[in-house]
């Protein structure tokens, strides 16, 4: 534990005015995001109030890249956003470059079911937050709890 406040809870809809009451209720320095859940108004509205976002244990179908790519330079832009990005294996680095990635952003994380932040690697390049973590999931109440 790294003894800094941090909130659990369910993505805003991702709607620019619930995005920036919900950042504003928050007021997050850092926001790590679990698996893929890639909202871009939120991703964009992040960005422009200097909130970092990080994502960890990134998943990425190869159907989801196959869509990505098709929307381009957008889904470049999106993914842009996205300060880095913790991998557990080749083929989802891989599917990240192909989307235009750059490579130095992609990195190998050990385990991302272990809740201990220390032991998380990747999530240090050059982002340290300042007071308050906060681990956003989308989906239903009640599923895929952390």
């Amino acid at each position: 534990a790294t003894g800094r406040p941090s909130a659990d809870g369910y993505f805003p809809i991702d709607l620019p005015f619930a995005v920036r009451r919900a950042l504003a209720r928050v007021r997050p320095d850092l926001v790590v995001l679990l698996e893929g859940e890639f909202w871009p108004a939120f991703l964009r509205i992040a960005q422009r109030e200097s909130i970092p976002v990080v994502s960890l244990s990134t998943h990425l179908s190869e159907r989801s890249c196959r869509r990505y790519r098709r929307f381009g330079k957008w889904s470049q832009r999106m993914l842009g956003r996205i300060r880095c990005f913790g991998v557990q294996d080749e083929t989802i680095r891989e599917r990240l470059i192909d989307l235009g990635v750059a490579a130095e952003r992609i990195h190998g994380i050990q385990n991302s079911r272990n809740r201990d932040p220390d032991k998380i690697q990747g999530i240090r390049n050059g982002i340290i937050p300042k007071s308050v973590v906060v681990r956003l999931k989308g989906g239903i109440p009640g599923c895929n709890r952390m």
